[in-house]
């Protein structure tokens, strides 16, 4: 190719230098799909289910327990709940030890269940992902 005043060329890198290039070009690929490999697709889904609305329903907690975790016991009700079309769902939720401690087999739990896709459901006070709360306010505002 012809040097013009477009078009100019210029001398051969040195090969470290397009060692380092190449190196530095694989490393940002890999750190990018590390990064979209982090994202919350579940969260997102769900959350875009339930900003097509929600109802809020009264269910009844049929078991309690307490499961051993690293961070501290988790207290997990599981609860039943009817859905618009009168089918009986069933859910499970992390509650703060407080109000765990407050419930009992047969006690009413307000529960939100989306629309769109009623086995999708959450009780108004469990223990949920910051990011998936702020997410759900920034989705409905």
């Amino acid at each position: 190719m012809a040097a013009d005043q477009f078009h100019r060329t210029s001398p051969l890198r040195p090969l470290p230098i397009r060692i380092l290039r190449v190196f530095i070009g694989l490393a940002f690929i890999a750190g990018f799909a590390w990064l979209l490999s982090q994202i919350p697709y579940g969260i997102f889904r769900e959350e875009r289910a339930r900003a097509m609305g929600e109802r809020m329903v009264h269910a009844e907690v049929f078991s309690k327990r307490t499961i051993p975790d690293e961070d501290g016991d988790l207290h997990v009700i599981s609860y039943r709940y009817h859905d618009s079309d009168g089918i009986e769902r069933i859910g499970v939720a992390n509650m703060p030890a407080s109000l765990w401690k407050r419930l009992q087999k047969g006690s009413r739990v307000p529960v939100y269940y989306a629309r769109s896709k009623p086995e999708l459901s959450r009780v108004k006070y469990m223990i949920e992902p910051e990011f998936q709360k702020k997410l759900r306010i920034w989705l409905r505002d």
